[in-house]
């Protein structure tokens, strides 16, 4: 039988595996020498149109993967914070990509009819 020490807990296991996952995705999202947006180089019908709730770090982490992954079209972006969502909208318009903002994920969801996908990076009491 193995002591405490040698056993792996749930929330270690856990940890470590979306760790692996995360990097794996990240490495495998590296640019390309073609500056053209991924999803510009994705037929309209492979798309998935993706707003993004939660401009803080997590956010701004997503961020950085989610414009290198092809079919991906980041159209909205929500935080409750003026200043994380106008640092959003900068970060993606030097992508050469425009999105809208809003200041909370109801008004996104209102105003953004043809979302496929949301991705929420609020903190874990929200």
């Amino acid at each position: 039988m193995a002591s405490n020490h040698d056993e792996l807990s749930r929330r270690d296991f856990l940890t470590t595996a979306a760790a692996a996952g995360v990097g794996l995705m990240v490495a495998g999202c590296a640019p390309s020498a073609d500056q053209t947006a991924p999803a510009a180089r994705t037929p309209p019908s492979k798309r998935i149109r993706v707003g993004l709730v939660g401009m803080g770090a997590q956010g701004q982490v997503l961020i950085e993967s989610l414009v290198r992954i092809e079919g991906i079209e980041l159209v909205a972006i929500a935080d409750i914070w003026d200043y994380a969502r106008k640092y959003g909208q900068r970060k993606l318009k030097a992508n050469n990509i425009i999105v809208n903002a809003y200041g909370n994920h109801e008004e996104l969801l209102a105003g953004e009819k043809d979302l496929q996908a949301v991705i929420v990076a609020t903190p874990d009491i929200w």
